[in-house]
């Protein structure tokens, strides 16, 4: 088991998550305030409700009540640009940045937690963390630096699969893993296109579909900003009375049996800066040839 199975899984996640506020390609983000503020004002101007969510999409909520966790009423039709979610997008054009922390609402069995991920794009480098609920214990980094196109995989003692990874080498190949208490990183060339990092592609027509999201965990209604992309999956927003940015819902349909899953993210915060600090591997950090011993026959 080496940390390489990771890289194209981590990667894709970070773009994926990121790219969720605009749903064509490019970044979102924007500050708290920004958010709140600006996209409420916003939210008055696009539509009375503020909100959305498409017609296909409620239709799809009501159909597989199974694996969704909210359901969708619909309310009318705006442009991006008029959208509080637009004016998010807007916010990251202009800094050019974005750091987004998420908490899932998915359980995670191996780490007994829910994780929270934590999300940033400056320029052409990338930043993606997994850590424990409340952030103050890390399992993982993926860090693609754009200025020296090199990137990092790194695993954290804390994590599930580092503790699993320990065990296989000790139990398994019979190396002496006693130094296996650092970080643990692999090093792997890094492109930032061929990765799909970009903050650009904002297309300021493109359809948001306005409404109300509830959320069935707690009940909650938020207004909601749903984009659909052109594999008919769905990026819904949801803001609160106040316009501030609370769940990010991804909905997407099983081509083959009309399946719909939903997965949930809580907004912890959404920032037009990032800490240059974060493209910076751990100075703890170690190769994993640096912690292993094979055996000595």
């Amino acid at each position: 088991m080496r940390l390489s199975k990771r890289i194209a899984a981590v990667a894709l996640a970070a773009v994926m998550a990121v790219s969720m506020l605009t749903a064509c390609g490019g970044g979102g983000g924007g500050s708290n305030g920004g958010s709140s503020s600006s996209g409420s004002n916003n939210g008055s101007s696009s539509s009375s409700s503020s909100g959305s969510s498409a017609s296909s999409g409620s239709s799809s909520g009501s159909s597989s009540s199974s694996s969704s966790s909210g359901t969708t009423t619909d309310e009318g039709t705006t442009t991006l640009s008029k959208s509080r979610t637009g004016i998010i997008v807007n916010n990251v054009l202009r800094s050019g940045q974005v750091c987004i922390v998420l908490v899932s609402d998915e359980y995670d069995k191996d780490n007994k937690t829910y994780p929270q991920e934590t999300l940033a794009l400056s320029g052409k480098s990338m930043y993606h963390k997994t850590a424990n609920e409340s952030g103050n214990i890390v399992f993982s980094e993926f860090i693609g630096d754009g200025k020296t196109n090199k990137s990092y995989v790194v695993l954290y003692p804390e994590s599930a699969e580092y503790q699993s990874a320990k065990k296989w080498y000790t139990d398994e190949k019979g190396y002496n893993t006693e130094k296996m208490t650092v970080p643990c990183y692999e090093e792997y060339p890094y492109d930032p296109d061929q990765a799909g990092v970009s903050l650009s592609n904002f297309d300021q027509n493109q359809k948001v579909e306005l409404g109300t999201y509830t959320y069935k965990k707690t009940g909650a209604v938020y207004h909601s900003e749903t984009v659909t992309d052109k594999y008919g999956d769905k990026s819904i927003y949801c803001y609160d009375n106040t316009g501030s940015l609370k769940l990010l819902v991804e909905r997407t349909v099983d081509k083959k049996t009309g399946t719909v899953d939903e997965s949930i993210s809580i907004v912890k915060s959404i920032t037009c800066s990032v800490n240059p600090s974060l493209f910076k591997l751990n100075p703890n950090a170690k190769t994993l040839d640096e912690l292993i011993v094979p055996p000595t026959n």
